[in-house]
């Protein structure tokens, strides 16, 4: 269906002097293919920022969803007097405030050491989702609590035996530097339980710390001295990760391919899928977007356009909410990403999640797509070029099903406004 229709166009719209003095029409189209798609990105980088995310759920549509914390510190000195007695040792985590799934459910929280140093490799940037560093067996602390995400913090008692070591180096002289001390203590693991079905939670690392206590003998019994380990801040990108796996088997993602291969929503009953951490993600292409040119001679200008995708209701919950927004890449052929999806001024385009009808609860992810079809329009390699749309870093544990291109219920359609004019 082609139409002309000036309703809801964009007053601000700045055009050169020849085409403010053509004949401008505006033609609204809503007839132009899609292509929706799902991908397994190889790898999401998940280092660098500040959220420790903790916990596993099992998700009736994504599968078991499992999320682990590394993280080191250091000493904010590295002095304790020799006649300081050894009293205690806990690990103390910030709540960060985000959460997905069920927070009703009890939880638990599992301590390992590292056995290997968190360190970059020569031709590493980041970790990653996938990235593993190895531990001793031995658990250092666990706790089972029903989380209560308004509290300030959760403290865990680690093992005294690696508290009493640890203390006898620093008060021996034997840890003096950072240096030393990543000799006995690189860091530690933070990780769910095996059997556990209720949530991710996520701690500000920044926040979060090791307390030894001790006592010394010109103290009263009850008062307690303590040095502090701290969240290694120095380089952030090397000094955390989150790892987060997904178990999809029995899933209809189970058959998810290597990133160079997209998985259509024709085959995966019309709908495309999304979840941050474990890098899947939802793609959109627009194969016959250059027959537009043959509009007018080529004389035109892609003046708006929008897709708008339906989100079930079926896979949304309170618990297993929607974000508000999402970030959106520009991937090639091989979907490999190209760049972040921006305007002309460099500023971020987004994807963002709006209710259109209250009273049927019906709700809508709407991604602005002029600058990338007009792209398409321009530039040859664009052609095979497509759209990326994933959850932001700080929402990892986010997922979000969307209706494909054509879904019985309500099929994602791409509206276009197209400029033309005489000069």
């Amino acid at each position: 269906m082609i139409s002309c229709s000036a309703d809801s166009l964009d007053k601000t719209f700045i055009v050169d002097k020849d085409f403010a003095e053509s004949d401008v029409r505006f033609i609204s189209i809503d007839t132009f293919t899609v292509e929706m798609s799902t991908i397994k990105l190889d790898s999401v980088i998940t280092s660098g920022g500040n959220k420790l995310l903790i916990g596993q759920y099992a998700d009736p549509v994504f599968g078991k969803v499992t999320s682990s914390a590394f993280m080191t510190f250091i000493p904010k000195t590295y002095t304790i007097s020799e006649e300081a007695v050894f009293d205690s040792i806990v690990l103390s985590l910030k709540f960060d405030g985000y959460f997905y799934g069920d927070t009703l459910r009890p939880k638990t929280v599992l301590v390992q050491k590292l056995s290997k140093e968190l360190k970059l490799g020569p031709q590493q940037t980041a970790f990653y989702n996938t990235s593993e560093v190895p531990t001793f067996s031995p658990i250092l602390a666990s706790k089972t609590f029903n989380p209560r995400i308004s509290k300030d913090s959760l403290t865990l008692k680690l093992d005294p035996v690696f508290g009493k070591d640890l203390f006898d180096k620093f008060r021996g002289g034997t840890i003096r530097t950072d240096e030393d001390l990543k000799e006995f203590f690189k860091g530690l693991k933070l990780f769910p339980g095996a059997d556990e079905n209720a949530s991710l939670i996520a701690f500000k690392g920044a926040n979060s710390f090791i307390r030894m206590y001790y006592s010394k003998p010109d103290q009263p019994n009850d008062k307690k001295t303590f040095l502090q380990l701290e969240f290694d801040s120095k380089d952030t990108g090397a000094k955390s990760f989150n790892q987060i796996i997904g178990d999809r088997s029995g899933t209809p993602l189970s058959g998810l391919l290597p990133q160079n291969k997209s998985l259509s929503s024709t085959a995966l009953d019309n709908l495309s899928f999304l979840q941050g951490g474990a890098g899947i993600a939802a793609k959109v292409r627009f194969p016959h977007i250059r027959t537009i040119s043959q509009i007018n001679g080529g004389k035109g200008h892609v003046f708006n356009a929008k897709m708008k995708i339906k989100l079930s209701q079926a896979y949304y919950t309170n618990k297993l909410y929607l974000s508000d927004s999402l970030q959106v890449f520009v991937v090639d052929g091989n979907n490999n990403i190209i760049n972040e999806y921006i305007d002309s001024k460099g500023k971020k385009i987004k994807a963002s999640v709006a209710k259109q009808d209250k009273e049927f609860n019906e709700v809508f992810l709407i991604l602005p797509v002029d600058v990338f079809l007009q792209k398409i329009i321009n530039e040859g390699n664009y052609l095979e070029y497509g759209l990326l749309v994933l959850p932001y870093s700080s929402q990892f544990g986010n997922r979000m099903v969307l209706n494909g291109e054509n879904n019985p219920e309500y099929s994602s359609n791409l509206k276009v406004i197209y400029a033309t004019y005489d000069k």
